[in-house]
């Protein structure tokens, strides 16, 4: 069942889904415009024990709930959570809404188009440990998809953030491209940091340090894009 929800503010989308979810349907999609509703029917589909997916599409998010989700009381789930096509930190506002994030033998896909250095930072905090990261290209754009679960993550320094050793261990042709791309970014982040008239000492030296681990990143993994 396909509900659409643009233009409507929560609870609409909630109720709509929810009434949807009473009503006997469990392959539910529902097309939201606004971030609130998604982490809102993040929350519904932990309480109905769903399985839970969110894309972007054009004008805002299409969520989709499945019966496929773990069982009430079990350890292991049976379908894995996606997150696709948003930025890293609405990821991490969604799964911080997320109780079951670090179940026991959940495997997580997450694929950020932003912020990637935010959601690897905050996913060691949790203690979710990246099994495998994998650039990917679309056109012009370059961004990663990761699998991950609950774990004992090491550490990560500010370039790791950005790039993390499963990234770089996965062999991808476009690891070089990718290390270029961050590389450009943080250049100018650098640059930009650096002339502006309210200094931020942390940032700069943060922003620095990650820049210096990418390029000494790059002399090991060419760009074969």
């Amino acid at each position: 069942m396909l509900l659409d929800a643009f233009g409507k503010q929560c609870p609409m989308p909630l109720v709509m889904a929810k009434k949807a979810l009473d009503e006997g349907e469990r392959d539910v999609q529902i097309k939201v415009d606004n971030d609130t509703a998604v982490k809102n029917l993040s929350r519904l589909a932990t309480k109905q024990n769903l399985g839970f997916e969110v894309e972007t599409i054009e004008g805002g998010y299409l969520v989709k709930f499945s019966a496929e989700g773990a069982q009430a009381g079990q350890a292991q789930a049976t379908v894995a959570p996606v997150l696709a096509g948003m930025g890293g930190d609405l990821i991490v506002r969604i799964l911080s809404a997320c109780s079951w994030r670090a179940r026991e033998g959940l495997t997580l896909v997450l694929q950020p188009q932003s912020a990637g250095n935010v959601l690897r930072r905050w996913l060691y905090s949790e203690g979710l440990e990246l099994l495998r990261e994998e650039p990917v290209q679309d056109g012009s754009f370059l961004y990663t998809v990761m699998q991950l679960r609950a774990g004992s993550p090491a550490p990560l320094t500010p370039g790791q953030e950005y790039a993390s050793p499963a990234l770089l261990q996965s062999g991808n042709p476009l690891v070089g491209a990718y290390l270029a791309h961050v590389e450009t970014a943080l250049i100018a982040t650098v640059e930009g940091l650096t002339g502006a008239e309210k200094q931020r000492p942390e940032r700069l030296a943060y922003f620095s340090q990650a820049l210096h681990e990418i390029q000494e990143m790059r002399k090991y993994y060419g760009d074969n894009s």
